[in-house]
């Protein structure tokens, strides 16, 4: 079987985020992908020489695909550009990953404001460029199915006394219901840049791991330990920390999301890896095996 190209890869990409995101984006229009990206050379106050500014989802782009920003697209600006979207444009947490990383500004078109702000690069390999997540810096999504009801409450209970915002998306009660639900749920509000990252807890941690990284652009990890919860956020950019509350509790549990959460990413190495880990799942969209 022959290998997808990269175009196809980004066609598929963008028609599963359509379908797995309903209502986040426009619908995606049939056809050829668009065309390369035009680099213009632009001055950017205070810089000595002109950045590149590029227009990867410009007027002549088809107007479905004019509402999705891919990790191609920050590519595309080059290191230190600048990139130009439509206005109200879908940014994947990939592309806003890799913008932060390679110090690339997006801007919606016709605008000044930042729909994604500039983190300069990292100066050096394995220097975090990745900031812990702190209060201020978005709202955690938060989910539980019954069995993890009570720990999502205490947790919940915990952040915001800390000054975090936080989604609950559910469940509400420890009546009987389903996991997948729930953890899409989060999967869902991290992929769309409503949530900086996400909290699920169920019996185990497993079951909600596995439905969240259904959802592209999440790296859902299930800890139960300090230690693996920091290498999660350094070494694999988590973005979703998914628990077992019948396997860690109480102030070992709050340990663990304390963990998680004040742990930068680690940038340098690992962002190439994840980047391999990013590729193979656009390899694999749209039933490619």
């Amino acid at each position: 079987m022959s290998t997808p190209t990269r175009s196809e890869i980004r066609q598929a990409v963008r028609t599963v985020l359509e379908r797995t995101l309903a209502g986040a984006a426009p619908a995606l229009a049939s056809g050829p992908p668009p065309a390369a990206p035009t680099v213009l050379a632009v001055p950017v106050p205070g810089a000595g020489a002109p950045a590149p500014v590029t227009t990867a989802i410009g007027a002549s782009a088809p107007a479905a695909i004019r509402g999705l920003v891919s990790g191609d697209d920050v590519r595309g600006a080059g290191r230190g550009g600048v990139l130009r979207v439509a206005p109200g444009a879908l940014i994947t947490p990939l592309a806003r990953d890799l913008a932060d990383e390679l110090g690339v500004r997006i801007e919606e078109s016709g605008s000044s404001a930042a729909v994604a702000a500039t983190v300069a690069e990292d100066p050096a390999p394995d220097v975090p460029s990745a900031r812990a997540i702190t209060p201020g810096a978005g709202a955690i999504a938060l989910g539980a199915d019954h069995g993890g009801f009570e720990l999502k409450e205490l947790i919940k209970t915990r952040l915001a006394a800390r000054g975090h915002a936080i989604a609950d998306l559910g469940t509400t009660s420890k009546e009987s219901c389903d996991y997948p639900d729930f953890a899409a749920a989060v999967g869902r509000a991290v992929a769309l840049g409503e949530a900086v990252c996400g909290i699920m807890v169920d019996g185990a941690g497993v079951g909600s791991s596995i439905v969240c990284n259904k959802v592209p652009g999440v790296r859902a990890t299930s800890c139960h330990d300090a230690f693996t919860a920091k290498n999660s956020r350094q070494h694999n950019h988590a973005n979703v920390l998914c628990l077992g509350s019948n396997v860690v509790a109480g102030d070992e549990a709050l340990g663990v999301v304390e963990a998680f959460l004040q742990t930068p990413w680690g940038g340098g190495r690992y962002a190439r890896r994840c980047a391999k880990v990013d590729a193979i799942e656009a390899a694999f969209v749209g039933g490619r095996r």
